[in-house]
Parts: C-alpha cells; structure tokens; sequence
C-alpha cells in the first residue's frame, strides 16, 4: 500500500500525560511521519542549569517543586520554597529514547504483523 503520510513535530513537557500520549502515538507510528519529538518544559517543572534559580529564571513560577511527590497530601498552590530551586525534573532523563529501544522494540512484531494483515503501511523499526 502506497500512501503519503502525515508529517508532525511532536512537543512534550514530558509530564505523566505526555508519557501516555506518546505511547498512544506510537500506536500509529505507521500512518504519521514523526520528524522530531521536541522536549520544552512547563510552568510546573524546571530543567535547571545547577547554577541560577528558578526565582531568578522566571519570577513567575508556579511549580509544587519536590513537595509534588514528598509530601502526603499534595496542595494544588505552588511551593514558596520552590523559588529556590537550582534544578528540578521528577521524571527520568531519557525516557522517550527508553519507550523506542524497549517497550516500542517489544511490541513492533505485533504491530507490524497487524499492520500487514490490514494491508496498512509498516511501522517504523525501532531504530528509525
């Protein structure tokens, strides 16, 4: 089957709902042409340099900082104490690049087998 697919550029802030946006996505890896996966970061979290604040960085902030996960009952304000965060991300570094090399390299067998039942395009090999 010969089609031309859709290109897209994908953002993600890399918070929970992205994550389970992406592996949503990859389940029609075959019909998009993915040309990047762009990281950016939200209100709610802050790469960080090691160096400046986050107060100093953007003085409107709104980010629980770690208390989103140690405290027991999460507030929904933002964490006055936050400001002063030197670097903050909750979530592990190379995530995407995991979810191709293993979970997408798990399931590529079935989808691929899938696909050509349907007479539907391939889907990317994991590597691509």
């Amino acid at each position: 089957m010969s089609q031309k697919l859709t290109r897209v550029i994908v953002t993600t802030d890399m918070e929970v709902d992205d994550m389970n946006s992406l592996v949503h996505l990859a389940l029609y890896l075959n019909l998009l042409d993915v040309q990047a996966v762009v990281y950016t970061a939200s209100q709610y979290h802050f790469l960080g340099d090691g160096i400046h604040t986050l107060g100093e960085v953007n003085t409107h902030w709104r980010t629980k900082g770690r208390r989103s996960y140690e405290w027991a009952v999460v507030p929904h304000e933002p964490d006055p104490l936050a400001g002063e965060l030197r670097e903050y991300r909750p979530f592990p570094e190379h995530w995407i690049e995991s979810l191709w090399s293993n979970e997408y390299a798990q399931a590529w067998p079935q989808l691929q087998a899938n696909a050509d039942a349907a007479d539907e395009p391939p889907f990317p090999t994991p590597a691509q």
